[in-house]
């Protein structure tokens, strides 16, 4: 049997097997990004969703001594309570930032999001910010929709 020089089948065979591995990796990739982006999306939609729960439930915390004399506004440190407790409930671990006013109850929601994929580029966390805010509102929208 003869041994010479590699042929052309021997280079090509190592071509397909680098590029097998760049494909591979580009895979590898792509799916780790799009599992750690996924993730903070639903977890950034989730804290929006308790954002939101947490400014209604405050809302919802009439100055009753006002609206007997015709006026329509919240008890602002009642309703910040009612936001607060809500929270504490619901998610304890998640930093929160409530103020209410007579008209309105702001409520903004941080977290850090631990990463899988994202930690070989020595990023651990993904910060995730939610905001929501619930105005008072007395009697029901004119039939055309919105007062």
């Amino acid at each position: 049997m003869r041994r010479g020089r590699p042929g052309r089948r021997d280079a090509e065979r190592g071509q397909a097997v680098i590029a097998l591995v760049g494909l591979m990796t580009a895979l590898t990739i792509t799916f780790g990004l799009a599992l750690d982006l996924g993730l903070a999306v639903d977890q950034t939609l989730a804290l929006q969703r308790l954002a939101g729960d947490a400014a209604r439930a405050g809302a919802e915390q009439l100055d009753t001594n006002a609206y007997r004399a015709g006026t329509v506004q919240l008890a602002a440190p009642r309703a910040q309570a009612a936001a607060r407790r809500y929270l504490a409930r619901f998610a304890p671990a998640v930093q929160a930032q409530v103020t209410a006013g007579p008209q309105e109850v702001d409520v903004t929601l941080e977290r850090a999001m631990p990463t899988a994929f994202l930690r070989l580029v020595h990023l651990d966390h993904l910060p995730l910010r939610a905001t929501a805010t619930a105005h008072v509102v007395y009697g029901l929208p004119p039939a055309g929709g919105a007062p």
